[in-house]
Formats: structure tokens, sequence, C-alpha cells
């Protein structure tokens, strides 16, 4: 009875912590939104010429330990990797092999980093919890978000961009359905809770595109995030195409037009595993030492389904 009588008075204080925990939680989730929403603000009002990528990125004997205690892990090991200015990297390999963590490394946001990276002849210890990369790149994530505004301010699209070079650019993209679909064109109103997984990635890509002053150096996490075959051709075209001179570093889940890549580096379990260019590792079906969709993406055609759905 004892026993009890004390369970019931504990029971409105648990009730109580567990509510307070869930609002915790939905604070947390809400400042993370604030945050990125302050960052694009800060973003769009900077326009500062970016510092230039003249020679090379590189990083050293960088070590990603995720978790506490006995339960950390390595998540990402790289003794040494560089990539010189102007280059097209594709980063292929399995859900979870530390592609993400690589770009935002390369971008600067990863906290957990031990190691150095260096840009041209600036070098930052990792370790110190400081890498000043800001504004050195544009990285689009693999679930792009962002609030209720006109679709022209999501991209970026100020007064010296003209509409037909929006709208061409999200059309090479593969978005022009989206515009077709919306009253007021680029002055329509539009949050990314309102578009699929793909149509989010692809007015992300736009809006990278679009941005200026273009930073020198491009970051695309899963470009085939949520699209058909023929819509991630599309959306891998339109980054190629539009880039410019700018280095490029594109992650993938479905290797799709591999061939117009300078370098196609694989990650398995957090460490670099093959890294060549594309004439090394896209052989005949079957004969790859890659995952089989490396070649079989290059030479499948898409279905008539896929190109009636990604028609712009």
């Amino acid at each position: 009875m004892v026993f009890a009588f004390y369970a019931l008075m504990m029971r409105a204080p648990l009730v109580q912590l567990t509510r307070q925990g869930v609002r915790t939680g939905k604070i947390i989730a809400c400042l993370e939104r604030v945050l990125e929403i302050a960052d694009l603000e800060s973003a769009r009002s900077d326009t500062r010429q970016p510092p230039v990528l003249s020679s090379r990125l590189w990083l050293r004997d960088v070590r990603v330990r995720l978790g506490k205690g006995a339960a950390k892990r390595s998540a990402l090991r790289i003794d040494s990797i560089e990539i010189p200015a102007g280059q097209r990297v594709a980063l292929i390999g399995p859900q979870g092999s530390g592609k993400t963590m690589l770009l935002q490394l390369l971008a600067g946001s990863q906290r957990f980093a031990r190691g150095r990276i260096g840009w041209d002849e600036e070098v930052w210890d990792l370790s110190e919890g400081v890498c000043d990369l800001t504004g050195r790149s544009q990285f689009v994530p693999a679930l792009p978000t962002w609030p209720r505004q006109p679709l022209r301010s999501t991209l970026g699209a100020g007064p010296g961009v003209p509409d037909e070079q929006a709208v061409a650019v999200l059309r090479a993209c593969g978005a022009g359905r989206i515009i077709r679909r919306l009253p007021d064109g680029l002055d329509s109103k539009v949050s990314s809770d309102d578009l699929s997984l793909g149509e989010r990635k692809q007015v992300a890509l736009a809006r990278a595109l679009l941005w200026t002053p273009a930073p020198p150096l491009l970051l695309v996490d899963d470009v085939t995030a949520g699209l058909t075959k023929r819509g991630a051709k599309k959306a891998v075209s339109a980054a190629l195409s539009h880039a410019g001179s700018r280095t490029i570093v594109m992650s993938f889940s479905r290797p799709i037009q591999i061939k117009r890549f300078d370098r196609i580096i694989e990650l398995r379990n957090g460490r670099i595993t093959s890294d060549a260019g594309p004439a090394a590792l896209i052989q005949p079906r079957g004969q790859s030492g890659l995952d089989p969709c490396v070649s079989s993406c290059e030479r499948e055609p898409a279905a008539a389904g896929e190109r009636a759905q990604e028609s712009a």
C-alpha cells in the first residue's frame, strides 16, 4: 500500500517531466529553424566578393567521432585529400558512408572534427573549433528547408537577376512545372513544406546557381534524392553547366552523369576506398569494382513515365 501511495505521488511529476521534454524538443527544433532563416537572411545581405580558391582545398588527418563513452565510434577518417581549384568531384557510397560529413567539413560546418583543413595558403586546426569558411561555399543540403516567402526571395533573385534568368535556371534544374502551377510566378509565396523532396532539391540547386556573387565552392548533398532518373540527370547537368569555373563536390545515393566529373571518390564506413577518374571506374556491367549502379545508371534510358513526369 505504501509503495502504491508513493507511486501515485510520483505520477504527476513524471508526466510533467515527460511533457517538458517534448516541449524542449519542439523549442530546439524551432530554434534550429530560426537559425536557418537567420543564416539565409545574413547570406542574402552579404554582397561582399567571396575569397577566391586559386590553388587547392585540402584535408589532413581528419577524424570525426560520434557518440559518448563506450558508444563513441569513428564516423569519418581521412588521412589526406586534396581538391584542386576548378575540379568537379563526385562522392559515391552507401548511406552512412560519410559523404554528408565530408561535405560538411568542406563547408566548415562539422563541429565534431579533428585534424586540419586548408584553403590555398590558409590553414585551420579543426580541434580548436575555429574554421572560418564563411562565404566561401554554397551548400545544398539533402533536405533543404526555408520559410514561406516569395519564391524570388528563396532564389536570392534580387533586382540584379532578371526574371527570365531565374526561370531559365529553374527550368534547367527540372523545376519548370513549379513555375507553371504558381499563380503569381516568382512572386508567389512558397515554403519548403509546400513542395516534394525532389522539388525542394531543384529549387535549392537553382538558388545556389543564381547566387551572386557566386562562392568559388559548390557543395551538393545527395543530388538525386527524391528525383526520378531523368530528373536527377537534369539537375546534375544544370549544376555542371551553370556553375562556371567553380569547384564542385557533389554526393550521390544513385550515381548519375558520372562521366562528366573529373574525379570519383568512393567512401565506405567513413573511409575513402577509391579515388580515380571516371574512365577507371565506369566499366561494362559486372566488371566494375564499385556498386553496379555506377555503370548501370550511365546506360539505362529513362522510362516513358519518367520523361513525362520530369518534362519542364
